[in-house]
Order: structure tokens, then C-alpha cells, then sequence
């Protein structure tokens, strides 16, 4: 006691209490920041203002709005709010979108998927590290065109897999190339051509290209920084 005043002295669950509830407005204040920002700015981002900043919204966000979906982080960079829609319904096939509707076009499109394989080699009358038996994590590209379907599809990337699995993976994958190959140095300049000639026989041989399908490019990686390339008019040209 202090005179008639009496000092007291809070119990350390209080002063614990007191401290988290300064803390949660201090967290408010912060996330009211953007929001402050966003009605500043007239309460939403103009076209041109979004258009501008598209690219820096954070990757989440980007892939939230592609699925339809709300964003899981609604702000961008900037402390704007990510401008999006939830779907009222899902589109119905019959009702709200015609067979005929699912082809867009009749242009020629070329689709793409990559592969990866391993496998080792050595390069003979070449003087350098890869005259030594070694291995690569090889990635191949393979690129087929043709004209879209009635549902919009110039070829399933599921068919592509398979053409590459039965045709260069079933033969090559964690193999001696130099043992499986023709007789030839198993550089990727001669491997690419040897897969060019696998690919547009089965092609060929699936009915692809009596659909007007052809291959218009193989990219093989030997390493991230070290690629060949090979084109279609490379091989049916005269040079």
C-alpha cells in the first residue's frame, strides 16, 4: 500500500493477453495497407493498369486464374486486389456449347511434348573427354503438326508418349548406345536423324499421315547448354 492508493499488480497471464491483442492490431494494421491502397485507387484496377502489371502478379495467383479460381494470395506485388470470377456453372456439353462449336479452325498446328532417357556412349576418332565411356540424361523434343479434329485435337500428347516409348525409350533407355545403334558414331548429330527415321515410319505405319500429319522437328539435349535439331524440310530437302 501507497498512502490510500492501492498498487496493483497484474497477474503474467494478463500481461501475456494485453501483448497478443496489441500484437493482432498491429498484424490488422498491416493487411488493411493494401486494401487502404486498392480503394485509393478507385476501387479496382483499370484494364490498362492490369494489363500492365500481369506479369508481375505472383505465379500462384496466375495459375488460381487460369483454373477459374480464387486466388490464394487476392493481392498483387503492388498491394492491388487480383481482379477475378468465380464460375455460376460449369459449361454443359449439349446445351451450352454444339458439337460443331468444338473445332475453332482448320489450320495446320504443331504440338510439342518432351522426354527424357538415359543412356551411355563414346564417340570413336574424336579426341576429347567423350572418347571415354560416359552417360547422359538425354531430352528429346518431338514436334508432330496436323490439322485439328472435330473436338479440336491435332494429336493426343498421350499418343506422342507412347509413339516415343515403344520407339526410342523401349530401345535406348539406360542402354550402351554404342551396342544397340547401327553401326555409326553416337553423336547426337547422327542419333537424331537415326529417332527421325524411328518416328515417321511409325507415323506412317499408325495412318498418321494419311490424316496430313507429318513430324516437323526433333530437338535432342545432350546436356542443359548442348542441343542438335533437326527439321523437316532438312530431310526432305535435295542439299
Amino acid at each position: 500500500m501507497n498512502g490510500n492508493r492501492a498498487e496493483y499488480e497484474a497477474p503474467p497471464g494478463m500481461i501475456l493477453l494485453n501483448i497478443l491483442l496489441n500484437m493482432d492490431f498491429l498484424i490488422l494494421a498491416v493487411a488493411m495497407v493494401p486494401v487502404v491502397r486498392y480503394v485509393k485507387n478507385g476501387y479496382g484496377v483499370s484494364q490498362t493498369h492490369h494489363s500492365q502489371n500481369k506479369t508481375r502478379e505472383p505465379e500462384m495467383n496466375r495459375l488460381s486464374r487460369t483454373c477459374g479460381l480464387i486466388p490464394m494470395f487476392p493481392f498483387n506485388e503492388r498491394g492491388f486486389f487480383v481482379d477475378f470470377q468465380i464460375p455460376v456453372k460449369l459449361e454443359r456439353f449439349g446445351e451450352d456449347i454444339k458439337r460443331n462449336e468444338l473445332r475453332y479452325h482448320h489450320r495446320r498446328v504443331a504440338v510439342t511434348k518432351s522426354f527424357t532417357f538415359d543412356a551411355a556412349h563414346h564417340l570413336h576418332l574424336y579426341e576429347g573427354k567423350c572418347k571415354s565411356l560416359h552417360g547422359h540424361t538425354y531430352h528429346l523434343s518431338i514436334t508432330v503438326s496436323g490439322y485439328v479434329d472435330e473436338i479440336g485435337i491435332v494429336m493426343d500428347f498421350g499418343e506422342i508418349k507412347r509413339l516415343f516409348k515403344e520407339e526410342i525409350d523401349a530401345r535406348l533407355d539406360h542402354r550402351y548406345l554404342n551396342e544397340v545403334l547401327p553401326n555409326m558414331n553416337t553423336s547426337a548429330e547422327n542419333m537424331i536423324v537415326w529417332m527421325w527415321e524411328q518416328l515417321d515410319r511409325r507415323l506412317e505405319a499408325d495412318g498418321w499421315k494419311a490424316k496430313g500429319h507429318r513430324l516437323e522437328e526433333l530437338t535432342l539435349y545432350e546436356t542443359p547448354t548442348s542441343r542438335v535439331t533437326l527439321k523437316r524440310e532438312w530431310m526432305t530437302g535435295d542439299e
